[in-house]
């Protein structure tokens, strides 16, 4: 994924990112599943063009495996589940919990757990 980003493969590391289940990964095979919202064309264009890309930028040729097995989160996945754990461990600190026994009203500012706005 940081490869087709820092080539600006825009269309590659969208599709990586949101859409993307890794089942198996390994040098020269790549297995996932596709998240339900991406639409049929899109999927093979996708697949036809990680696997000219990764074969480019690998000199390696590349079975690419679409499966129906649930494999892991997507990335974009993966990133707000470790924001919500974040924002969880940060409710759980004593400190908090005070200013928030203190100030009822008082609005996490997600920028000090996030590093940037919600």
């Amino acid at each position: 994924m940081r490869l087709a980003q820092e080539k600006r493969e825009g269309f590659l590391y969208t599709h990586l990112y949101q859409h993307v289940h890794v089942v198996v990964f390994e040098w020269g095979a790549l297995s996932f599943r596709f998240s339900p919202d991406i639409n049929k064309k899109d999927q093979g264009r996708f697949v036809k063009a990680l696997e000219n890309f990764l074969q480019e930028h690998t000199n390696c040729p590349w079975k690419i495996t679409v499966c129906e097995e649930e494999g892991g989160l997507s990335y974009h996945q993966q990133q707000e589940q470790k924001k919500k754990d974040r924002e969880k461990s940060y409710l759980a600190d004593p400190l908090v919990q005070k200013a928030h026994a203190l100030f009822p009203s008082l609005v996490l500012d997600h920028s000090l757990i996030n590093g940037s706005k919600p």
